[in-house]
């Protein structure tokens, strides 16, 4: 007796799963930078098999996160300075191009708690002295702004640039204080924002941003080849 083959909508909807799946691991870092990723080790972790393991591969190649290296399989790509500082303009582009869609925090009282929350899952980061918590909290605050817009192809976005795993790679190249730094005006930005002053957050945010592209930046010119 034959197994039949998946159809193509399942084929396609098991590769998703397999990206989505993938991507978790890269974002909690039990995926890093350099790793090589062994196929039927990633078919046992995942749970799937090797067709939409190898497809979620060649997709994750195409956006520049793995890489695929003739003769030796598949690794994690490791991302230089300049081209983080490329992908966090990019980034902070979205995220302004979400705020001018903010529907408002004073004519809604539910984004207002979802912001003090926000907010204060960074403070509480911030004093922990976790790096990759005050990361996920960072990258969380912002992400919230994106689904706040109602853009649904800013959320896409924001998902094939893969940002948190981009962000996550900071952490290779600067210390714990410069993330902190980033950090401090977000009291201040989430005042704005329960203002309406949209204007006021994107200052903030450019403040904010300049915090850890300056150094990245300064690297990159240390070392162009970085």
């Amino acid at each position: 007796m034959t197994t039949a083959s998946p159809s193509p909508a399942a084929a396609v909807s098991l590769t998703s799963l397999a990206v989505e799946k993938i991507d978790g691991l890269l974002n909690d870092g039990r995926l890093v930078p350099g790793q090589r990723l062994i196929e039927s080790d990633l078919c046992e972790w995942l749970g799937l098999g090797r067709v939409p393991v190898r497809e979620a591969l060649r997709i994750l190649a195409g956006d520049g996160v793995i890489e695929l290296v003739p003769g030796k399989g598949a690794r994690v790509r490791r991302m230089g300075p300049a081209e983080i500082v490329e992908m966090l303009k990019v980034i902070v582009g979205l995220l302004f191009v979400a705020l001018d869609d903010f529907p408002g925090a004073v004519r809604h009282p539910d984004i207002r708690g979802r912001l003090a929350d926000a907010n204060a899952k960074i403070a509480a980061a911030a004093g922990s002295q976790d790096y990759f918590r005050l990361n996920a909290a960072l990258c969380d605050y912002q992400i919230m702004l994106i689904d706040m817009s109602g853009n649904r192809y800013l959320a896409r976005s924001m998902g094939k640039v893969h940002f948190t795993y981009y962000t996550r790679q900071v952490i290779s190249y600067v210390d714990f204080e410069v993330t902190r730094s980033v950090a401090d005006p977000y009291p201040a930005i989430t005042e704005a924002l329960l203002r309406d002053d949209i204007g006021r957050a994107k200052d903030l945010f450019s403040i904010s941003r300049e915090r850890i592209i300056t150094p990245l930046a300064a690297l990159s010119r240390a070392d162009p080849g970085g």
